[in-house]
């Protein structure tokens, strides 16, 4: 067996390194970042990675496949308090190994966490750490991007930056991110973590409840493409302000395209004890709104539309832009990805939308296009759904509450 330490200034050159000399196979026995030392080329201290190999083996150089999984090696039965029998070695594979490495190093991670004496003490935290460490730089590279420069500078930053990544931020704006923070931030990861909270903040405009719309009374549309769940999400805001609030709520729907549109409007208005009016068109909508104007908040249901259908949708602009004043919310599915948001986003600017509700937060765990759409198409967000109970499961929010909706379930640092 040939043991040997590869220094190098970051992660990924170091695993480079251990390929080319000791091959595919190589087991990697420890990383870790390297003491500040002057004699040392690389300034900041670098990256050790220290690897073994079967002398035998020859060296294997495939610079067109990336580090791609990792084996996991048990080297005992089980792990014992006293500490004896821990080593577990991970072995550097190719591409065609069939167990993602992310999901192996998970595991790992957890097992150790599992298994470790309640007085193993600073000692196994520092293999903790390392362990998630190296996860997080491995599912980096299985993303197929490089390790960016800011986290050989700022090693701290890693498992934020992942974080940032897994919750589906785009990579672009994590980078932004991390970057913008690390220069503005103190020493630590505490600090770092506070000055990225601060800069996700700043991306997002100022939540806007419908009192605030237009004045004593409010209109409300919500408009989005197909199945994003703009009926479900109007039925659970009709019961939380009739029922629990005790708002004079009216409906209307302008949906004349979707069999059993109204139908299910009325149904909800019906169990609730509220108006539903139908209406057509443009006279339609003056006559509905005339009818109900006793009511505190009109909400008024429309047709889903693909992005693709020019014509309705400017005829739904016609219909929504009379002299009422209407304030029109853009209903978009978290769980459709930032694309699909994006290209909504686009089209429906027709409307002139006022605010955001984002639905199905519940079927995603990759809530980080949300954050990308605020950036990239700023608008207010009213509410959240994430849920099918009505009305427990719609939810006005902060600033605050709407990036911790975000990274709930982005996994752990």
């Amino acid at each position: 067996m040939s043991v040997k330490t590869f220094r190098a200034s970051s992660i990924q050159e170091a695993l480079s390194q251990v390929k080319s000399e000791l091959g595919v196979n190589a087991v990697i026995l420890s990383t870790r970042k390297s003491p500040l030392d002057p004699r040392n080329p690389y300034g900041t201290g670098g990256f050790e990675v220290t690897a073994a190999a079967e002398e035998q083996q020859k060296p294997l150089i495939r610079k067109e496949a990336p580090v791609r999984n990792l084996r996991l090696r048990t080297g005992g039965a089980s792990l014992k308090a006293s500490g004896k029998n821990t080593e577990r070695k991970f072995t550097v594979k190719g591409e065609d190994e069939e167990e993602d490495m992310a999901a192996v190093l998970d595991r790992v991670t957890d097992d150790f966490s599992a298994a470790a004496p309640p007085s193993s003490g600073v000692g196994w935290q520092q293999v903790q750490h390392e362990l998630v460490s190296i996860r997080d730089m491995l599912f980096l590279l299985q993303q197929g991007e490089n390790i960016p420069d800011f986290i050989t500078r700022h090693p701290e930053s890693l498992s934020l930056y992942t974080r940032l990544v897994r919750t589906g931020l785009t990579e672009k704006r994590a980078r932004q991110l991390m970057e913008t923070s690390a220069q503005a931030a103190g020493a630590g990861k505490d600090a770092l973590s506070r000055r990225v909270f601060v800069e996700m903040m700043a991306l997002i405009e100022g939540m806007q409840p419908f009192d605030s719309l237009t004045g004593q009374r409010s209109v409300v549309a919500f408009a989005g493409p197909t199945g994003v769940g703009k009926t479900t999400t109007i039925a659970k805001l009709a019961a939380d302000l009739s029922l629990k609030q005790k708002k004079r709520v009216g409906l209307i729907s302008v949906d004349s395209y979707r069999i059993g549109a109204l139908e299910q409007l009325k149904t909800y208005a019906g169990i609730m004890g509220i108006p539903c009016l139908p209406a057509f068109n443009r006279e339609d909508l003056q006559t509905a709104l005339r009818q109900m104007q006793n009511r505190e908040v009109i909400l008024i249901d429309t047709a889903g539309l693909s992005h693709l259908d020019h014509a309705r949708m400017e005829e739904l602009a016609g219909l929504l832009g009379g002299r009422q004043a209407i304030a029109t919310h853009l209903v978009l599915s978290a769980a459709t990805g930032r694309e699909n948001m994006r290209e909504a986003a686009e089209n429906f600017s027709l409307l002139s939308p006022r605010s955001y509700v984002f639905t199905k937060l519940d079927e995603t765990r990759k809530r980080g296009g949300i954050l990308d759409q605020l950036a990239d198409y700023p608008l207010p967000v009213s509410y959240v759904t994430d849920g099918q109970r009505v009305p427990e499961d719609i939810h006005p929010v902060t600033r605050k509450g709407l990036l911790q909706r975000i990274f709930e379930t982005s996994g752990t640092s």
